[in-house]
């Protein structure tokens, strides 16, 4: 399997593909984006391929790596290329037609997890996590709260079968349903109680499209991020309106939010009659989440 040739080994590899992304990521990143995709191949921790970088690579290794790379430098998100991501601890299969899990639905996750671990313990705990995606959130709180029980609901068939490889693979116990959560189709034969309602709905706005990088545009489901109205807010009417009919008292909504509208997101929920409305800033501090209380 040896090769002789300087380019053949790992560590010159690891730079020339590095290099390769330079200009489509800034030079670290670049570097950091190989040595992922290096540990997806080859499961080296970086450590690892440092130490393994004076190493003769294998055909079988050039040439998955090559095609990954191509994939990585036509634009396509490194999440899609090595067909998983990580949220809160765990490998999630990640797909063209799903949302790829960003860090800030795991701060929105673990403010869930963290109210849930300091409040009162609650065996028949129902939970319902709306536009679930890859069913990352609906996962992580079942691993982590096993006694509970959670629903996972996505209008998208693709979105749902991806959310029920990921829980078959973790281990997590989540009941799926294909509904649209605007309109109520499909939600008849879900239960009509809930704890607790979680939601990383679609809420980018049009004039939001031009900030956007053109990976996300060209990769990830449109519909996972633009609400299907002029209305940005669609989805938190929504939310405010069914938890107004379906959450039990001391209940609470906990929803990703679009940094741009804060207030406005706040004045929906207080409009609909709920008085606890609580904003949450992310690590990069920009207004990111929010927490509706049902009062008792």
């Amino acid at each position: 399997m040896g090769f002789s040739k300087q380019e053949d080994i790992l560590g010159s590899w690891i730079r020339d593909a590095g290099a390769r992304l330079t200009g489509l990521y800034e030079a670290r990143q670049a570097q950091y984006v190989v040595s992922l995709l290096v540990r997806h191949l080859t499961g080296y921790t970086f450590v690892e391929q440092v130490l393994h970088a004076p190493e003769p690579v294998s055909s079988s290794f050039r040439d998955a790596a090559e095609q990954m790379l191509h994939r990585l430098m036509s634009g396509e998100p490194l999440q899609y290329v090595l067909g998983e991501t990580e949220f809160c601890g765990h490998r999630f299969v990640v797909r063209p037609g799903v949302l790829i899990p960003r860090p800030e639905t795991e701060e929105l996750t673990e403010w869930v997890a963290s109210d849930w671990k300091q409040g009162p313990s609650l065996p028949a705990r129902k939970v319902l996590d709306v536009c679930t995606g890859s069913g990352c959130i609906a996962i992580s709180l079942a691993l982590w709260f096993p006694e509970a029980s959670l629903w996972g609901l996505d209008v998208s068939p693709d979105a749902l079968g991806v959310a029920s490889e990921n829980a078959g693979l973790l281990g997590a116990g989540v009941n799926w349903a294909e509904a649209d959560f605007l309109t109520g189709n499909g939600m008849a034969s879900m239960p009509q109680l809930w704890n607790t309602i979680i939601s990383n709905p679609p809420y980018v706005s049009e004039e939001q499209r031009g900030e956007m990088h053109a990976r996300v545009l060209r990769y990830e489901p449109l519909r996972a991020l633009f609400p299907p109205v002029t209305d940005v807010l669609v989805f938190y009417r929504a939310l405010a309106n069914y938890a107004r009919k379906h959450l039990v008292p001391g209940g609470a909504v906990y929803a990703e939010i679009n940094e741009a509208y804060p207030e406005a997101t706040e004045q929906v929920f207080r409009e609909a009659g709920f008085v606890r409305v609580e904003l949450r800033r992310d690590i990069r501090d920009k207004w990111r989440m929010c927490k509706v209380v049902m009062d008792i």
